[in-house]
């Protein structure tokens, strides 16, 4: 195995212990905050972190404002409403039951290529979406 396929794996293993964390990390939150609370600090702490990444490229780019307004709409659209309505519904479930309900999100999304793209999955695709799924349980 190389040292590149090594790192690509621990990167992956990094990430989903950052990932698997989140939901039980985040619910005691709520205790203390709205949702859209904990959203707006979360975008805060992120915008002011990526700030200085942000001019730099503006700058150096000069986007027209149009494309800036497009972006901020593609933000709301893409990660801020998407993420609201998760941490709404974490709120209200334990993070056991939302980290289960995620995990069926793999499953949902190629059924719902299957019914309205009319893709065709193959035998492999489907062993690891049981592999998944069956890991999560």
């Amino acid at each position: 195995m190389t040292k590149n396929r090594q790192h690509a794996y621990l990167a992956l293993l990094i990430v989903s212990i950052i990932w698997g964390s989140a939901f039980p990390i985040v619910k005691p939150v709520f205790a203390y905050l709205t949702p859209l609370q904990y959203l707006y600090f979360r975008f805060l702490v992120a915008g002011l972190a990526s700030l200085p990444i942000f001019l730099y490229f503006y700058l150096k780019i000069r986007p027209k404002v149009s494309k800036i307004i497009k972006l901020l709409i593609f933000e709301l659209l893409g990660a801020a409403i998407p993420l609201l309505i998760l941490y709404e519904g974490l709120a209200k479930t334990s993070a056991l039951e939302a980290s289960l309900i995620g995990a069926t999100g793999p499953i949902f999304v190629v059924l719902g290529g299957i019914w309205f793209l009319h893709e065709r999955e193959n035998k492999k695709e489907w062993q690891g979406l049981a592999l998944s799924l069956l890991g999560s349980l």
